[in-house]
C-alpha cells in the first residue's frame, strides 16, 4: 500500500511548479521581446566611392538606423589625397517624421581637427564650430519645420530628402536646407529642388542597376545629377560639377 505524501510536500511542489512555470513563460516573453527590438531598431549600410577625374580618391560609409523614434545616418569617409583634413564624421539624427534634431561633423587629418554641431529647437538653429583651440556660435537662427541638413559631398545629406521625394508624381519638388560651408560662418539657408528626368541602367562594381535619374537643382550651383535604385529608391550614384 503506497503512501500519499504529506499535505506540506504537496504545497511545496506546487510552488516549485509555478515557479517553474513562471520562468519558462518569462523567457519566452524576453525571447519575443529580443526580436520585436530588432525588428524595430534596423541598420542599413551604404559603401560609395569618391572619383575625381577618372580615378578614386576616397571612400565614404553611411549607416542608416532606424529605431522607434528616429533615424540616424552615420557617415565616415577617407579621403587621403586632400592637402589637409582628409578623414570625415558625421552624425545625422532626425525624428521619425523627418523633423531635423542635431548634426555633428568632425574633420581631421595631419593632427589638425575641425568639429561642426548644429541643433534644432522648436523651429530654431544653434550652432557651435571648433577648430584647435579657436571656436564660434550662434543661437536662434529661425528654420521652417521641414528642413533638412545638405551638404553636396556627404551622401548621408541626400538620404532623407530623397526619402522624401514622392516618386509617384514625379516632376520637380523643392526642399528647404541648410548648410554650413565654412568652420566659423553659420549655416546658410538654401532651396534644394530634385527633378525626374528618366530611367537607365547604372553599372555598379559588376552589376548594372535600373535607376531613376534625378537633376539636383540649388541656386547660384552648378546643376548636379542623382541616381536612385528602381528597386528599393536608395541612393547609387551622385554627379557633382566641378566648381568654377
Amino acid at each position: 500500500r503506497r503512501s500519499c505524501p504529506p499535505p506540506s510536500e504537496i504545497l511545496s511542489m506546487r510552488k516549485i511548479y509555478i515557479a517553474v512555470l513562471a520562468l519558462f513563460t518569462a523567457s519566452v516573453l524576453l525571447f519575443i521581446a529580443a526580436f520585436v527590438y530588432l525588428d524595430r531598431s534596423r541598420r542599413d549600410t551604404y559603401f560609395f566611392h569618391v572619383n575625381l577625374d577618372g580615378r578614386d580618391v576616397g571612400a565614404i560609409r553611411v549607416d542608416k538606423i532606424v529605431t522607434e523614434d528616429k533615424l540616424i545616418y552615420k557617415s565616415s569617409s577617407s579621403m587621403p589625397f586632400l592637402p589637409t583634413l582628409w578623414d570625415s564624421k558625421s552624425r545625422l539624427a532626425l525624428e521619425r517624421i523627418y523633423i531635423l534634431e542635431n548634426y555633428s561633423k568632425e574633420n581631421s587629418g595631419d593632427g589638425a581637427r575641425e568639429t561642426v554641431y548644429l541643433e534644432n529647437k522648436g523651429g530654431a538653429l544653434s550652432f557651435v564650430a571648433a577648430f584647435q583651440s579657436e571656436f564660434a556660435c550662434m543661437n536662434n537662427l529661425p528654420v521652417k519645420r521641414d528642413v533638412f541638413v545638405f551638404e553636396e559631398e556627404t551622401p548621408a545629406t541626400y538620404m532623407p530628402i530623397i526619402e522624401n521625394y514622392d516618386f509617384r508624381k514625379g516632376g520637380s519638388q523643392g526642399f528647404n536646407a541648410v548648410t554650413h560651408f565654412s568652420t566659423f560662418l553659420p549655416p546658410m539657408k538654401r532651396f534644394v529642388t530634385l527633378t525626374s528626368v528618366r530611367d537607365e541602367y547604372i553599372k555598379v562594381d559588376s552589376k548594372n542597376i535600373k535607376s531613376e535619374c534625378l537633376w539636383l537643382k540649388i541656386k547660384n550651383y552648378p546643376q548636379g545629377s542623382v541616381w536612385v535604385s528602381k528597386f528599393d529608391k536608395t541612393l547609387v550614384k551622385i554627379e557633382i560639377p566641378e566648381r568654377r
